[in-house]
């Protein structure tokens, strides 16, 4: 099974000193462990298909409009705002 992670962390510079970066990558390993193959997608890169089989949306402070015909699964991750 492929899994793409959209992972709210934007790409640059900062993407390591966010949480959400942290936080799929240990999501992403603990996949891989399990026999998944897995992408990240960081912001604003969400739109990215890599032919996977199942998107997790990391909510955070990003929204994820879903696309239409591919399974979709959304880990809300508690945001301050």
């Amino acid at each position: 099974m492929k899994i793409a992670i959209k992972n709210p962390a934007p790409v640059g510079p900062d993407l390591q000193k966010w949480g959400d970066y942290h936080f799929g990558v240990a999501l992403a390993n603990a996949l891989e462990k399990l026999g998944a193959k897995v992408v990240q997608h960081f912001w604003p890169e969400w739109d990215m298909d890599d032919d996977e089989d199942l998107v997790i949306v990391l909510r955070g402070k990003r929204s994820y409009e879903p696309s239409p015909g591919k399974l979709s699964l959304i880990w809300i991750i508690s945001h301050p705002g």
